[in-house]
């Protein structure tokens, strides 16, 4: 019927602003992930802030964060495609998705200990790679049970914490045009980049769980 070709011209709509999000999330993913790797070729030389003196005095805690960040950035926004999901690369791709929130996670609570950015920016980050690594473990638990339902809910989540990386890397910068004072523009990002890419995470895998996906669907 007439409401039934509405709504799938609307959900195709849908789908076509679905691709273009997902294609910009994997260009900031790929590119943001790849610019990090100048921490193992450069090293502190292009550190902003305060994390030059931090890289210095512990490089391999930051080279396991930056490491573990880029594998985890790479390999998890790749999880998303249906055409992976189905195939036997998305589980081994997911256990290096894992690994590396592990060890990016690890890498991060011990920059967050040692670092002088103060106790607000500190606990930010310092909580960030503790729920890290629980969502992640979760969400691996989850599927080792079979429960795909619950495993997608957990990844989502993580890969949310995970994209912390793109926001961090956002609001920065932008805060920075702003004029806003690093003393002040630190602490906040130090929060507010995980857990305003985590609501996004959320928000946007409830929608997508609420959406129909076939004209049956919707006429249903």
């Amino acid at each position: 019927n007439i409401d039934t070709v509405k709504m799938c011209g609307f959900e195709g709509q849908e789908m076509r602003l679905s691709k273009i999000a997902y294609g910009t999330l994997v260009f900031l993913a790929m590119g943001i992930s790849i610019f990090s790797l100048h921490y193992f070729i450069t090293g502190s030389k292009f550190a902003p802030g305060q994390l030059g003196p931090l890289f210095d005095a512990h490089p391999m805690l930051f080279l396991l964060h930056v490491g573990g960040g880029f594998v985890a950035l790479t390999m998890g926004v790749l999880q998303f495609m249906p055409r992976t999901r189905r195939s036997s690369w998305h589980r081994r791709a997911g256990k290096a998705y894992v690994m590396a929130c592990l060890l990016g996670g690890i890498g991060g609570i011990g920059i967050a200990a040692f670092s002088k950015s103060g106790l607000v920016a500190q606990t930010g980050f310092l909580t960030l790679a503790v729920l890290w690594i629980l969502a992640t473990l979760k969400g691996y638990a989850a599927i080792q049970k079979r429960d795909i339902a619950r495993h997608r809910i957990w990844m989502w989540r993580s890969y949310g914490m995970t994209s912390g990386a793109i926001t961090l890397r956002l609001i920065l910068p932008i805060g920075s045009i702003l004029g806003v004072d690093f003393a002040i523009l630190y602490p906040f990002t130090a929060w507010a980049s995980w857990i305003s890419s985590l609501m996004i995470a959320e928000l946007l895998r409830r929608w997508l769980d609420r959406a129909p996906t076939t004209p049956r669907e919707v006429s249903a």
